[in-house]
């Protein structure tokens, strides 16, 4: 028992008699006074010293306990709470990526008494109005069906198929193709998809499944962020396509719709409403097919092609052979100039087009396609070498875009890049002494070449809008080339033989074309027949003047020399202002004369019924239409070279016995008939039999088919079918177009040389069979190969998507077994097989089963860091396995990857190559492909009153697709066909593309979609689930899962944390900004490399199910929200 001792001053005492002893009153309160003040004295003090304490305790207890509280040690990290709703429901719940759609959901179950399926087409379709951006009829889906009642699960793969046409190299040249345009178009399985489920189920009648949809496209909608957020995203690929561009312009504001704006789509509604009354076999054979198919023809599609430089000869002083050339060039220029001196300055019409007064800016994503579309050439006026520039462009990007944009929009070219390196480029073998034998092409700084094609691409914008360039002008133009220039001159001669007329023609050579465009003029050409104006004929101006080059030749580099006049041959931009300046050419040809260009290549033709009479007619009109050309030359600094001028009569045998013109007389000199003349590169006869052609390509092709043969024995076979192909096989296929219908006896001239070529490709004996050889390379005899171009070459004039009709008449959607799996609990794993991925969600879900995960498991903060770090260790191995799949019913071996990835067993082995310790090189995960991972998509998770559990993920692949919206139906078609795979592209890390996924017809293309159900060991349904987000999906899916299966949260709570994503290449983890920064240090310690750029957001949508009821929730990062009853 503890002993007090009393102060008689503090407490009152009792007596031994136990009476209270008594004070006065002064005594009192002197007592209460000093008890008070040291009272206080004592609690501040014992205060301060328990506060020390506390502190020095916690953090010892902190260092002790590596970083983590006690507290911390018994719980899990908790993410906070996001405003998305929890909705709780008692029969049915829909979690859609837009709110209205979840409305029309429910609508069409409570009020039409319509069952899940009825549910799911309804809200698939309102997502192509209010979601056109990543879903809509134009793409397919992937969709998991869980019959709760029946306890069985089944798949449908309306996945989109490659067209019958496609081939898998069809994207080697130019890749951007696969992303935009006609040719990214895969067939789309929406709709089809829509049928098959009305076809497997009853459903309420088409017109109430597809009204709301019409409505909302009518009527209009509100923007969400989401949609807001794509629209200004995609900008630039919706303006650059008219009817997109039209289609998502707000007529109030004349902008592009923005978030909260009112928005309506007539054309989309138009073609929903023909859905609705003809059903959707229509989208695939009736009506509306023929509007797709004319939509899809419209389709852009860009044609790129590149010139071959002649290397110098050797000359005797190569060190006073550039000053020479520099001397040539610029005296010749100033030669003709002088000539013309003494005509009157060039008077311009005015023509009433609208004005181009400045350059838009262009965004990272436009320059970027820009820059990789140019060629990886350097100059020594480069100051990084190109390869360079564009291993680092990620993080060059944003500085040159600014540079550009600069430039453009003060109207200043940098002087530096007004500068050129000139290179003479030999015109005809036999004249390398002759200096006249020899064309200066420039040779400019890529980021010259940059600049200017970005002004390119917004002056070509302003030119194609209005239709300003001349019809008949074919160079450097859209789907135009010599070969289109010939068919076309050939075609027409043609034309006039089988209405037994004759053709006249002179080919219009001019002197130096290029090199002698005034500035002046061009400028005032642009300004009053092309409406550029303002700080665009500003920065046009400064790139033309002034300008200054050096001619460099084996390394020897003249002195500096200033140009007056010229627009630079081997530039961007050059050879688009020459089109403009020559373009007022065809303004003053005669109407009765039909002039076809190739650039500075000219013809003036006249068609004739060969009577003297109208011989004579037609010789004078062709006489003053050259009088016209040689005025207009003469006004526009530009000389008409009458000594290479020709002139030839086109005809049949007997027409042209008819005619008595030998020849014509141009501006005074006499122009001899001729019986075979040579343009663009092919030789012209008189009758079109094209023997001449013929002898003359087959004389070159055999003289470098012996060069050849020489160094056989030194080359490979590969390297031998290289040099033929491009040395001697390119002559006889140049413009073969123009040979369809030559005689047997020509045909063989060139099978001759063929034949010849195989062998010697082979090393087989001239003895052996040549057919045989033939078919060992798979080269088409030369008949077929002159057939298959004059077919390729109308189909392409005629088609710019591949996609044809019998494309949308053959396509199946499949009805296939759910994948499924087992789980330690018993719960059953549902989801699509491949090319989905669903099997990689399989896997990586048995992987994390044989963890055991509890809530109890991870508690501690060091366990949950743990089960991250086996996580992303699963993700690598499982998308490492990813790259062996691809269409089953294309690749047989992808049956058997799928056995593996949804065996418990062989997961257990992966199990066993997770180290909890650290992390590994890619390598190590055996990755044998690589894939494309990128898309953009929609998800809906439902669970109707009939028992159905629906998850189904829909796509037009990236964000607003191929940049193609139907003009007739207002529909965003897909660019599926990027999600293949293309031979002879590998990746940065030196892994080859996927075989299993290259492109075959009919063919569908791999995915990372994963619509998935999971149902308890007793049959119900536990969590239906799915996620929008590309390569992150099946990641997110697996993340989301595990948090409501084996951390027991609910399903907001698992919707609601930060994810982390690991695709195996690129090498890093991936990680949203909210995600703890303890535990990303932690997984950086275990030796994981972490971008610092937090991983794009995928959204996924959810539903569960707990004593009875259902709980949905929508993904906060869309802004959708759930509804049900």
């Amino acid at each position: 028992m503890a002993i007090y001792r009393a102060d008689p001053s503090r407490v009152p005492l009792l007596t031994e008699e136990n009476s209270l002893v008594t004070f006065d009153e002064d005594d009192i309160q002197r007592s209460v006074i000093r008890k008070n003040k040291k009272s206080r004295r004592q609690f501040i003090f014992y205060v301060i010293v328990s506060v020390i304490l506390i502190l020095m305790f916690g953090a010892a207890l902190y260092l002790l306990s590596g970083n983590l509280s006690e507290d911390d040690d018994n719980k899990r990290h908790d993410f906070p709470p996001s405003k998305s709703i929890l909705g709780k429901y008692k029969q049915a719940a829909i979690a859609s990526d837009n709110e209205v759609c979840s409305q029309v959901g429910k609508k069409i179950l409570e009020e039409k008494k319509g069952s899940s399926i009825d549910a799911t087409i309804a809200v698939l379709l309102c997502y192509g109005v209010t979601d056109p951006h990543s879903s809509g009829i134009g793409g397919g889906f992937f969709m998991t069906i869980y019959d709760s009642k029946k306890k069985t699960s089944f798949v449908l793969d309306a996945r989109e198929t490659a067209p019958i046409n496609a081939k898998e190299d069809m994207y080697e040249k130019d890749p951007e193709q696969s992303v935009l345009g006609g040719l990214a178009i895969a067939v789309p399985g929406e709709v089809r998809g829509y049928q098959k489920l009305c076809e497997l189920y009853k459903c309420l009648p088409w017109k109430d499944l597809v009204q709301p949809s019409i409505d909302l496209a009518q009527k209009g909608f509100k923007i969400t962020a989401n949609t807001g957020r794509a629209i200004e995203s995609s900008k630039d690929k919706i303006k650059a396509n008219p009817a997109f561009n039209k289609t998502y312009t707000n007529p109030e504001t004349g902008q592009l719709y923005k978030v909260g704006e009112h928005a309506v789509f007539p054309l989309l509604a138009n073609t929903l409403r023909i859905i609705a009354e003809e059903g959707p076999q229509t989208f695939y054979n009736g009506n509306l097919s023929k509007n797709i198919l004319e939509d899809l023809k419209e389709a852009e599609q860009d044609h790129t092609g590149s010139k071959a430089e002649n290397p110098m000869p050797a000359v005797e002083n190569e060190n006073e052979l550039p000053d020479k050339f520099a001397d040539f060039f610029m005296n010749k220029i100033k030669t003709i100039r002088d000539s013309l001196r003494d005509f009157d300055d060039y008077k311009p019409l005015f023509k009433d087009v609208p004005l181009f007064t400045s350059f838009k800016n262009l965004s990272e994503d436009e320059v970027k396609t820009i820059i990789n579309k140019l060629q990886c050439k350097s100059c020594e006026l480069d100051i990084l070498p190109t390869k360079v520039l564009k291993s680092f462009l990620s993080e060059l990007l944003p500085v040159i875009t600014k540079l550009v944009n600069l430039s453009l929009s003060q109207g200043v070219f940098p002087l530096r890049w007004k500068q050129a390196v000139v290179r003479p480029l030999l015109k005809k073998a036999g004249l390398e002494l002759i200096y006249s034998n020899y064309r200066p092409v420039s040779n400019l700084s890529f980021l010259s070449k940059l600049i200017e094609k970005c002004a390119l691409y917004r002056l070509n914008e302003h030119v194609k809008d209005h239709d300003l360039l001349p019809i008949n002008q074919s160079a450097y133009r859209q789907f135009h080339s010599c070969e289109s220039a010939l068919l076309r001159l050939v075609n027409d001669i043609l034309d006039g033989m089988e209405h037994q007329e004759v053709t006249a023609m002179i080919a219009v050579d001019l002197s130096a074309a290029f090199d002698t465009v005034d500035h002046s003029i061009l400028i005032k050409v642009l300004e009053y027949q092309y409406g550029v104006n303002g700080t665009a004929l500003k920065w046009i101006d400064s790139y033309l003047r002034p300008r200054s080059c050096r001619v460099n030749v084996s390394s020897t580099t003249s002195s500096e020399r200033q140009l007056e006049c010229s627009v630079p041959q081997g530039s961007c931009l050059g050879p688009w202002l020459y089109l403009v300046y020559a373009g007022t050419l065809f303004d003053v040809i005669p109407p009765s004369i039909t002039v076809y260009g190739f650039a500075d290549d000219h013809t003036a033709n006249k068609r004739f019924v060969p009577t003297l009479t109208n011989e004579m007619d037609a010789i004078r009109d062709l006489q003053d239409c050259a009088v016209h050309i040689n005025t207009w030359m003469n006004s526009n600094k530009l000389k008409m070279n009458n000594a290479k001028t020709e002139f030839i009569l086109f005809g049949s045998r007997h027409q042209l016995s008819k005619c008595q013109t030998k020849d014509i007389i141009i501006c005074g000199d006499v122009i001899k008939s001729k019986t075979c003349i040579r343009y663009l590169g092919a030789f012209l006869d008189e009758t079109l039999n094209f023997k001449d052609h013929i002898t003359k390509k087959c004389k070159t092709a055999m003289m470098n088919y012996y060069k050849i043969k020489c160094i056989r024995s030194y080359l490979s076979k590969e390297a031998t079918e290289t040099l033929v192909l491009s040395l001697v096989i390119s002559h006889s296929d140049y413009c073969n177009v123009i040979l369809f219908g030559i005689s047997q006896t020509d045909l063989y001239k060139l099978q001759r040389v063929q034949n010849m070529c195989a062998k010697l490709v082979l090393n087989r004996s001239k003895y052996d069979s040549a057919k045989q050889a033939l078919f060992d390379l798979h080269w088409l005899p030369i008949k077929a190969r002159i057939t298959f171009k004059i077919l390729t070459y109308m189909y392409n004039c005629h088609v710019d998507s591949i996609i044809q009709e019998r494309d949308l008449q053959n396509y199946t959607v499949l009805q296939k077994k759910a994948l499924s799996s087992v789980l330690n609990d018993g719960s059953m794993l549902y989801s699509a097989p491949a090319p989905s991925g669903g099997p990689v969600w399989l896997f990586i879900m048995n992987i994390m089963d044989g963890y055991n995960i509890t809530p109890e498991s991870v508690l501690p903060e060091k366990s949950e860091l743990l089960t991250y770090h086996r996580l992303v260790e699963a993700f690598k191995f499982a998308y490492a396995k990813r790259t062996d799949l691809g269409d089953p019913a294309f690749v047989s071996d992808v049956l058997d990857v799928v056995k593996n990835l949804t065996s418990r067993s062989y997961a257990d082995g992966i199990r066993q190559k997770i180290w909890d310790n650290q992390t590994h090189d890619y390598m190590y995960y055996g990755p044998t492909f690589y894939d494309k991972l990128k898309t953009s998509t929609a998800h809906l998770s439902m669970v109707g009153n009939d028992g159905l559990a629906i998850a189904v993920t829909t796509t037009v692949n990236t964000v607003f697709a191929s940049g193609i919206l139907g003009s007739r139906t207002g529909i965003v078609f897909n660019n599926e066909m990027d999600d293949f795979s293309s031979p002879n592209i590998t990746n940065d890390f030196g892994i080859r593309p996927s075989p299993a996924n290259f492109i075959k017809p009919g063919k569908r293309p791999l995915s990372s979609m994963s619509p998935s159900v999971v149902a308890g060991k007793d049959g119900d349904i536990k969590l239906v689930i799915g996620a929008a987000g590309g390569s992150h999906i099946t990641t997110s899916v697996s993340y989301i899962t595990m948090r409501v299966l084996w951390f027991k949260e609910t399903i907001k709570q698992a919707i609601d944390a930060a994810r982390l994503h690991h695709q195996l290449l690129p090498p890093y983890i991936y990680y949203e900004s909210e995600f703890p920064k303890h535990f990303v240090e932690g997984l950086r310690n275990l030796g994981h490399n972490i971008t610092d750029k937090p991983a794009f957001r995928t959204d996924a949508n959810g539903v569960t199910t707990k004593n009875g009821l259902l709980y949905a929730n929508c993904d906060f990062r869309r802004g959708g929200a759930p509804d049900g009853f």
